[in-house]
């Protein structure tokens, strides 16, 4: 059995874009064309590998699987050509983050600095997101790696454990603060009534405000607007911010999760590594 090379390359397509009229723009061939493509290529498979739905297009388990075959044979021969065809010391391809706020700004990005510096030919692509929306991206191979808070149970999937955020009550140190009224992240931010269930206090009808992103939670905060439960690391060293009770802290893990290959290109275990070595050391 031969793969066609056009056929695997319209179901990466596919699954990036999301849908056969942005994929078939992308490939610069019409809808019908594309469709036919996966058709034949389902059929050399003998599997079904995506299932058309309101919102696009879903891939079935034979779907993620080939997925991970395709992605692996264009990023070996990605590397190979450039070996081939270049002297350059400097890595290429490319590196697909998607992260959760609190260890953005703060945690991911700032490992990064030297990497992209020394290395400008890898496209980085970031993405913060909420962390529900995090486990699709990486299922659907829009990402190369996720953060999350728990480890992803999926076939395929690694997780590995790099440390704890550390929650803590804090307060305005410069301002008159009403010390019932809490800024949350957004409805779906339940760390503050984690924070006192851990406590054994729970408050079941918190006064809440949302400013939706985390930085604006940080200045209201520090303008008095109201007190909030956030990481110890975004705030340790804002000299506008107290923190209360500093020894009752809420741990909160991350785990840094990617689809299991058995190839890795350089730029992959290069980023990998960088990861599993310097974010444990900014969460301590």
């Amino acid at each position: 059995m031969n793969i066609s090379r056009d056929h695997a390359t319209a179901f990466l397509a596919l699954t990036r874009k999301k849908s056969f009229s942005s994929a078939s723009e992308a490939l610069r061939i019409t809808q019908a064309a594309l469709s036919i493509r996966i058709q034949r290529l389902e059929e050399e498979l003998q599997h079904i590998l995506v299932i058309r739905n309101k919102t696009g297009v879903t891939l079935t388990e034979a779907g993620k699987k080939f997925l991970n075959y395709c992605e692996m044979i264009e990023s070996l021969e990605r590397e190979f050509l450039d070996d081939f065809t270049e002297e350059n010391t400097q890595l290429k391809g490319t590196v697909r983050i998607g992260s959760f706020s609190t260890i953005g700004r703060s945690i991911v990005l700032p490992v990064f600095h030297d990497f992209l510096r020394d290395n400008s030919q890898v496209h980085f692509n970031y993405k913060m997101k909420e962390l529900d929306e995090l486990p699709g991206l990486l299922m659907s191979a829009e990402m190369d790696f996720v953060f999350l808070d728990q480890p992803l149970k999926k076939e395929g999937i690694e997780s590995h454990f790099l440390g704890n955020e550390e929650y803590v009550f804090i307060t305005s140190k410069t301002h008159t603060t009403n010390e019932d009224i809490f800024l949350n992240h957004d409805e779906k931010d339940m760390m503050s009534y984690k924070y006192f269930d851990y406590l054994k206090q729970p408050k079941k009808q918190l006064k809440r405000k949302f400013l939706d992103e985390i930085y604006s939670v940080i200045e209201g905060v520090a303008e008095g607007w109201g007190v909030s439960i956030l990481p110890e690391h975004l705030v340790k060293n804002d000299k506008r911010i107290k923190i209360v009770n500093p020894k009752k802290r809420l741990t909160s893990p991350v785990y840094l999760c990617f689809r299991s290959r058995p190839y890795y290109s350089k730029v992959f275990q290069t980023a990998l590594e960088l990861m599993k070595k310097e974010i444990p050391k900014r969460l301590n």
